[in-house]
């Protein structure tokens, strides 16, 4: 997927400045502090008891809010999302724009 869009560095770990791991992001545009994320309900829900399922989206929302308050903007996608390319790329080039504002 290009649609105009600057190339993201996949695979990258986030640190806080104290040198703790916060996360491995899927994709960084480290120039606009923007991470993607490409999710897939299975991790949520495939085998899991509500409770371990409530366990991992507790943890996704703290990661996130942690990356976030390193500064940081996260953009979550689905699979379904890569069926219309053209959509998810607009909505990225509107996020890597309001990042430079």
């Amino acid at each position: 997927m290009h649609f105009g869009l600057p190339e993201p560095e996949p695979r990258v770990d986030i640190f806080t400045p104290s040198g703790a791991r916060v996360a491995r992001a899927d994709f960084l545009w480290r120039e606009y502090g923007v991470i993607g994320e490409c999710d897939g309900f299975g991790k949520y829900f495939d085998g899991l008891s509500p409770a371990q399922t409530r366990h991992r989206l507790g943890m996704e929302k703290d990661r996130d809010a942690e990356l976030l308050a390193l500064g940081y903007r996260v953009l979550h996608w689905r699979w379904r999302d890569l069926q219309e390319p053209h959509v998810l790329g607009a909505r990225i080039k509107r996020v890597l724009l309001a990042a430079t504002a």
